[in-house]
């Protein structure tokens, strides 16, 4: 599990329960997996055998995400000019403080441009109270950020069609499939 190879003080209240769950079941399981070696590794460090941890990395289906969208989520959505896409939970870990002073200098130079950032916050299904809507008011940027909540799983191929580049300034990962969905929709990946 990716939460239960990061530090407590670095993850919010709902995962730290998750976290103390998953580390009594991977501790009394004979196997288990991890995708990728780093949280293999993250693992042993907190006490599991190293003969019990098994790396299967992460993959996509081949077809489920490709450009045969094209970009009929955009024009749904009415957003005109380059996107910019983002794909995860909307926390620190995540890299959002990083990316939305990111928008304020690429803003500024491209007018029209749109970072959609796909994703809840924690374990919650809506933005209703969005902590990042204040950073976008502070830098002026709303116009160029765009949050859709949590989507379904078969909506997401349509979103990465849509886009032109896709963004993650994770501060941790594993192997994350969000940027495996992204190459083989044929993104660049910053």
């Amino acid at each position: 599990s990716p939460s239960w190879t990061v530090p407590d003080k670095e993850i919010g209240l709902a995962n730290k329960v998750f976290n103390r769950l998953e580390g009594f079941v991977i501790k009394k399981s004979n196997t288990t997996t991890a995708v990728a070696d780093s949280m293999r590794s993250g693992m042993i460090s907190r006490g599991i055998k190293g003969s019990k941890v098994i790396t299967i990395e992460n993959f996509t289906q081949p077809g489920t995400f490709s450009k045969s969208s094209g970009k009929s989520w955009k024009v749904k959505n009415k957003i005109n000019g380059p996107v910019v896409l983002f794909v995860g939970k909307l926390t620190e870990t995540k890299g959002i403080p990083y990316l939305l002073k990111s928008v304020k200098k690429v803003a500024e130079k491209f007018k029209n441009i749109k970072f959609v950032l796909v994703g809840g916050l924690e374990h919650e299904q809506d933005l209703k109270e969005n902590p990042w809507i204040k950073v976008t008011k502070e830098y002026k940027i709303e116009d160029n950020v765009y949050f859709t909540g949590t989507v379904p799983f078969y909506n997401l191929p349509e979103i990465y069609s849509s886009a032109d580049v896709f963004v993650l300034p994770s501060l941790r990962e594993g192997m994350p499939l969000v940027v495996m969905e992204a190459i083989t929709t044929g993104l660049p990946v910053i």
